[in-house]
């Protein structure tokens, strides 16, 4: 570092090193570093250079904020949540153009990994505060900082020649062993074989119907799935008229592509991209002009050749039956689930957009544009709407202008000085509101307008706080459009087929559950020990609409993987317990209908596209299940009616959460 330039204090003791650096060491209690002297500017990177002596992934957060927090509680103005490889020295940076909090995931760099950015937005030139933040933690963590200055460059990030392998040639993280590691590639080749001659044509028992509906349940069959209310029970109802009950798995594919441009030096293994190897390659090699590798189909391909596919399929339809799931979650390879057979849903992609955005990614929904823009990615429905296994469709997944509780749109239009066809919709809302007395709104908002079209001139910080109710309702509009438009394209397209919604993160306010009417099912992704029965009643309550939970996970650090993910417990047996707990409550929730697990495959062990490297799988890189993990999806399932009808209570026992942030 460079002590003469910046003053560093807080609660953790930094030891200095020869060359300059400073040595941590981070206790599960975590603690605060803070950096007095930087003085930030536009266009300036700030560069961090370290080394984590762990053996896991570091998380730290990067604290900005106009004013020093005060009490070692209190969180930043905008913050970014990065981690980072371990035993491997990294140059990464924090782009200052990100202030702007428009972005929520940051691009990775070399030894980064996922970046999620949270707050409000500010000029680099306000903040007065800089810290480092290490949130607690279940075990101690150790990091070597050796630099950490501002550059009016980006820096090069690429590591360095002395980076030694941290991944076998079957992607597994060598630097530790583990109850269940594959010892070698002829083992694995061996299992995998015997597993797919294992593999046969499952089907559902016979208390099951065709699609994996409750026989014991019937309805009127219409030969598409629907919704329907028994008393007060919200269920959904397969093609031939039985009660259907989502369990479902998502990201259901031959593995998890990692990327791999500029951290090459720590694989111990890669084939020529041309050659047996090639479909390991994601996108032929490249996405988004970024290198991928996957070492799950590579796996593959070892024990079966070419004709990989046709294997990995047989044996995952019988594993899907055999576990007893009964859904094919989103993300999943649409090829393989049409070809199964099998209820399955999808996500639709290319949300329509508009060339500027109002706010992050919502788009202009008042403007011509918006409406094309909805009727061409309504067309991508026309391939499917006569398929019967096809249980719905996912408009979208976790919009980042849902990010942050109550969002105001309508204020933000005004934050770039931009034209939008959503500004003057505004202006005629507000012109009736106020019966085309600009006087009247001056009033209201305790500032001086002379017309209302001089709204149109306003900035976002001119805005005073009396003018928030009248904003608001208007982003009440606006994100009802947001959705009638589109979803009223795609029932144009495609009349048969349950809209499920937007999947978004959290119920972060009232906005994100505007235009439901246009659902047949809500849906939102629900990452706790269990889903929040307030919030399930709530929705119901408010949209009418039965609700279905889109992804929740639970992570171990037990096995190959350096991050147990968004909800960790500390092995594989909790892992289970934790499921059975969150799937046989949601059960019990008389609204609630279906569960979607994510994922099938662990992550990439150095990280996805964004850096994202969760130990959440039911098969590790190697295609081998996690048994004890598998074992109590398996018992869940089984018995799961007797929790929906209520003869017998839902599991109770929360295993003990992993401390990971």
């Amino acid at each position: 570092m460079r002590p003469t330039q910046i003053n560093v204090s807080g609660n953790i003791e930094l030891k200095s090193l020869p060359d300059g650096g400073r040595f941590l060491e981070i206790s599960p209690d975590g603690g605060r570093l803070h950096f007095a002297g930087l003085q930030f500017k536009k266009g300036q990177y700030l560069v961090l250079e370290l080394t984590v002596q762990s053996i896991t992934e570091f998380q730290m957060v990067l604290g900005f904020s106009k004013h020093d927090p005060g009490s070692e509680h209190n969180v930043p103005d905008l913050y970014c949540m990065t981690g980072f490889l371990p035993q491997i020295r990294i140059r990464t940076y924090f782009d200052l153009a990100h202030l702007d909090a428009q972005s929520i995931y940051l691009e990775r760099t070399p030894g980064k990994l996922k970046s999620f950015l949270q707050g409000t937005a500010l000029e680099p030139e306000q903040v007065e505060h800089f810290e480092m933040i290490f949130l607690p933690f279940y075990m101690n963590r150790s990091f070597i900082l050796h630099d950490l200055y501002l550059a009016d460059e980006k820096p090069d990030c690429r590591l360095g020649p002395e980076v030694e392998p941290i991944v076998d040639e079957l992607g597994q993280l060598k630097m530790k062993g583990w109850s269940g590691k594959t010892g070698s590639a002829d083992e694995m080749v061996r299992y995998l074989r015997k597993e797919a001659e294992a593999a046969s044509g499952a089907e559902f028992g016979p208390e099951y119907s065709a699609y994996g509906g409750y026989k014991s349940i019937s309805f009127e069959p219409t030969g598409y799935f629907r919704v329907a209310q028994q008393g007060d029970r919200s269920w959904l109802v397969d093609p031939d008229g039985y009660a259907f009950y989502s369990k479902g798995l998502d990201v259901v594919t031959p593995g998890e592509a990692g990327r791999i441009d500029g951290i090459e030096p720590c694989l111990e293994w890669l084939p020529e991209r041309e050659g047996a190897y090639g479909p390991a390659f994601r996108a032929g090699e490249t996405l988004n002009g970024q290198r991928y590798y996957n070492y799950a189909v590579s796996n593959l391909i070892r024990a079966f050749g070419g004709n990989y596919r046709e294997a990995w399929s047989q044996m995952t339809r019988s594993r899907l039956i055999d576990w007893g799931f009964n859904t094919i979650g989103n993300w999943s390879d649409l090829n393989f689930a049409k070809r199964a057979k099998l209820p399955y849903v999808m996500p639709l992609s290319g949300f329509p957009m508009t060339e500027k955005a109002v706010y992050r990614d919502f788009p202009d929904v008042f403007s011509q544009e918006y409406r094309e823009a909805s009727e061409r990615y309504a067309a991508q429905l026309e391939p499917f709407k006569e398929d019967r296994c096809l249980i719905g469709y996912f408009m979208s997944n976790e919009p980042h202008w849902a990010f942050g509780d109550r969002v105001n749109l309508a204020r933000e239009m005004f934050r770039g000085g931009h034209a939008f066809a959503s500004k003057e919709e505004l202006i005629r809302y507000l012109t009736h509101k106020y019966e085309g007395n600009p006087q009247a709104l001056s009033e209201a908002w305790a500032m001086e307008l002379a017309d209302f079209e001089g709204i149109r001139q306003l900035r976002y910080e001119q805005f005073t706080d009396a003018a928030d109710a009248d904003l608001l309702a208007f982003s009440r509009r606006m994100a009802h459009e947001f959705i009638r438009i589109p979803a009223e394209a795609l029932k144009r397209v495609d009349p048969h087929h349950l809209n499920l919604g937007i999947r978004y993160a959290w119920i972060s306010s009232e906005l994100v559950l505007e235009g439901s009417e246009y659902f047949d099912v809500y849906t939102y992704n629900c990452y706790k020990f269990k889903p929040d029965e307030a919030d399930i009643r709530y929705i119901f309550e408010q949209t009418g609409k039965p609700v279905m939970i889109g992804e929740f996970h639970f992570g171990a650090p037990d096995v190959g993987l350096l991050s147990p993910g968004l909800k960790g417990v500390y092995t594989q047996a909790d892992r289970g317990k934790a499921y059975r707990y969150y799937t046989e409550f949601a059960a019990s929730q008389k609204h609630l209908v279906g569960t979607h697990y994510f994922i099938l495959n662990d992550q990439a062990t150095l990280g996805r596209f964004d850096g994202e490297n969760y130990q959440i799988g039911i098969l590790d890189v190697c295609h081998r299940p996690y048994e004890a993990f598998v074992q109590e999806i398996k018992a869940t399932h089984a018995g799961l009616l007797d929790v929906i009808q209520g003869r017998r209570a839902p599991y109770d026992v929360q295993p003990e959460e992993l401390i990971i942030k």
